[in-house]
């Protein structure tokens, strides 16, 4: 699949008014074990992983064998953070400002690109990355800037909650409708309207999906909007901040501190988690694994449960921007120590 949706707020804003002050309280609770500078560090050779649960997640300032540091200092805090098949791209705050900058660097490792200034004026509702563009939004409207840069943002619509790219199209919602338009030019049209509050959303090659917390609904419609349909329906309480993913089989729906799976061929669901807290604010799947941040007392972590059901296992844990991108083989996360940010990955 070639969606690629990275950071999401919902229609509530879950993290838009309180990403950076959030990012801000984590140097408090590390900064006193954590001194020093950031340096990347040589990696060991790699350990077999006895089975799951028994692996050592990796810590902000304790480097796993398994962790490299791509990013060793960041200018600012990422509150935004994408990888395609090559770069990795992310949005900072500088300490104590609110202009965000747009960047790229090698997932590798290696030097970094700043792709736009002043890409926004205040945190960010969503960011994703196809094979031309970073799409993002905030209050000041939803941008795209191309992912070579040298051209100027372009703005392509008013406000986006959430966005999705799939097939040469760009998919985003506003709360109440969900719009499209082509990737690389040519007008936005709404595909979908009143829809009463949608959270996030997702697309594969025959649908696009949607969910609503406040309603407990899990929807898709056809990429035109027709045959627009409830999937599924859940108890999920009073739940307005939802995040969806998607395979080949089934969409994964957290809900609080819940996960859910349902498939995409009957709607029948499974739980895979149910919790209060911590709170699911991001996931992201692969072909073993549903991986979750969750947030936390120690600043968050980065968790993974089977797509079959299971036990939760920690991958990373504290100190973290509630951020982060999963690729084949790494997880890719933000650090920060001391009101420093690195980005760094951690093998699978």
């Amino acid at each position: 699949m070639d969606k690629r949706t990275i950071f999401r707020t919902t229609t509530t804003q879950m993290l838009r008014n309180t990403a950076f002050h959030y990012l801000l309280a984590l140097t408090w609770v590390f900064g006193a074990a954590c001194g020093g500078s950031i340096e990347t560090q040589p990696k060991p050779d790699q350990k077999d992983d006895p089975k799951p649960g028994a692996r050592d997640a990796a810590t902000p300032d304790a480097i796993s064998p398994a962790t490299d540091i791509l990013v060793s200092e960041t200018d600012g805090t990422p509150i935004a953070l994408a990888i395609d098949a090559n770069d990795v791209f992310w949005i900072s705050i500088p300490t104590g400002g609110t202009a965000g900058t747009l960047f790229k660097s090698p997932k590798g490792g290696g030097s970094v690109v700043k792709l736009a200034s002043n890409a926004t004026q205040d945190s960010i509702d969503a960011f994703a990355v196809d094979d031309s563009n970073v799409y993002f939004s905030s209050s000041s409207g939803c941008f795209k800037v191309a992912k070579i840069g040298g051209a100027a943002k372009q703005n392509i619509a008013t406000r986006c909650y959430d966005f999705a790219v799939h097939g040469g199209n760009v998919y985003w919602s506003t709360g109440d409708t969900i719009a499209t338009a082509p990737a690389v030019s040519g007008t936005g049209r709404t595909e979908l309207s009143q829809l009463k509050g949608v959270d996030a959303i997702e697309v594969d090659g025959a649908y696009v999906y949607w969910s609503s917390g406040r309603r407990g609904e899990l929807s898709r419609a056809m990429h035109d909007g027709s045959a627009s349909t409830v999937l599924a329906s859940a108890s999920i309480g009073d739940q307005s901040d939802t995040t969806l993913a998607v395979d080949d089989a089934n969409v994964y729906w957290g809900a609080g501190g819940s996960l859910r799976k349902f498939s995409k061929a009957t709607g029948q669901g499974t739980t895979l988690a149910s919790e209060s807290y911590p709170i699911i604010e991001q996931i992201r799947v692969d072909r073993a694994h549903v991986y979750a941040f969750r947030s936390a007392n120690n600043g968050g972590e980065i968790r993974r449960i089977p797509v079959s059901g299971g036990a939760w296992e920690t991958v990373v844990a504290g100190g973290l921007s509630p951020v982060f991108d999963i690729d084949d083989a790494y997880v890719y996360w933000v650090a920060i120590i001391d009101l420093r940010s690195s980005i760094r990955r951690t093998l699978k």
